[in-house]
């Protein structure tokens, strides 16, 4: 093991262990660093959360959310100003 592995938490070793996605023994080593650095275990603990939120999220029908998911007026305006702002500077460019 070098001591980079040890400086800063991976958080895709992380999430790969926390899906059961890595190898008995990059679980293994994993599980150590957690145990003995806080900081590994402090960000495997918030992305077990992450991970949590994002699958309860995934369980709502989406006839729930499809109602939220509509932008209000003034948002809608702000996106629709932008996008003929970007069209105008695109027709410019090509004249």
């Amino acid at each position: 093991m070098n001591e980079e592995n040890t400086k800063s938490p991976d958080e895709g070793r992380l999430i790969d262990y926390l899906l059961n996605e890595s190898s008995p023994e990059e679980r293994a080593e994993v599980e150590r660093l957690c145990s003995q650095h806080a900081d590994w275990n402090k960000a495997k603990t918030a992305l077990e959360s992450t991970l949590g939120l994002i699958e309860d999220a995934c369980k709502q029908p989406a006839t729930e959310i499809e109602g939220d998911m509509q932008l209000d007026a003034n948002r809608r305006q702000e996106l629709e100003t932008l996008r003929s702002d970007k069209l105008s500077e695109t027709a410019e460019q090509s004249e």
